[in-house]
């Protein structure tokens, strides 16, 4: 007789839906939802670099819940004037586990010159904070270099800094701004969570007919 270990599967099934989140161990970027959460101690953000043309600005937000008209604090300018140097770190503080940093990016130069600032202005997390309704970021594993506040940058991240319904559009290559981050950790979103729900109620209800049928 043989039995699917209801236990095994859940491990099983979280590490996969971690995955799927775009986990450090992941090696190729993969455009998410997903949030960024604290683990109750100093994170830090590092600029890893651009290949875009556009001036784009970083800025963040921590909070419990996501508020696109909170002020939001400038980390890193990709281009002139004011540029931020590649690998500059910044330690934004200590985030608690029940704490979310969010993200926006806005594209000066194409928000400018359509005269369009709303247009321009992309979040991390889910699709439906943009103003094209698509994922603007991207996860990768980190460098795991050390972070000037702590621990190691073990997840990076990435933006598409255009927009897919204004000329001109994004690529969706999702490597235009490339950072890092240390001491946070991603939180899978909605859809992978009912995924994994899925799956789990699949095989359970598998084990349940192969000891019935044993």
């Amino acid at each position: 007789m043989h039995f699917t270990n209801p236990a095994r599967v859940v491990r099983r099934l979280a590490l996969a839906a971690l995955f799927v989140a775009g986990s450090a161990g992941t090696a190729a970027a993969q455009p998410s939802a997903a949030d960024f959460i604290g683990t109750g101690q100093n994170v830090t953000v590092r600029f890893v670099g651009s290949s875009a043309s556009d001036r784009s600005v970083l800025s963040y937000f921590i909070g419990t819940s996501f508020n696109p008209a909170a002020v939001f604090t400038q980390l890193f300018v990709n281009n002139p004037p004011g540029a931020t140097a590649t690998g500059t770190q910044v330690n934004i503080g200590t985030v608690s586990t029940s704490q979310f940093v969010f993200f926006r990016l806005f594209n000066e130069t194409q928000g400018t010159a359509q005269s369009n600032m709303t247009g321009f202005t992309f979040f991390s997390g889910l699709a439906s904070r943009n103003p094209d309704n698509r994922l603007h970021v991207s996860l990768n594993a980190g460098s795991g270099l050390a972070a000037s506040g702590g621990g190691t940058f073990t997840q990076g991240f990435s933006f598409e800094d255009r927009s897919g319904t204004i000329n001109p559009l994004a690529d969706f290559d999702y490597n235009d701004l490339q950072f890092e981050i240390a001491n946070a950790t991603v939180v899978p979103e909605p859809s992978t969570y009912a995924l994994m729900g899925t799956g789990l109620i699949g095989l359970v209800a598998m084990a349940r007919r192969r000891r019935i049928n044993s």
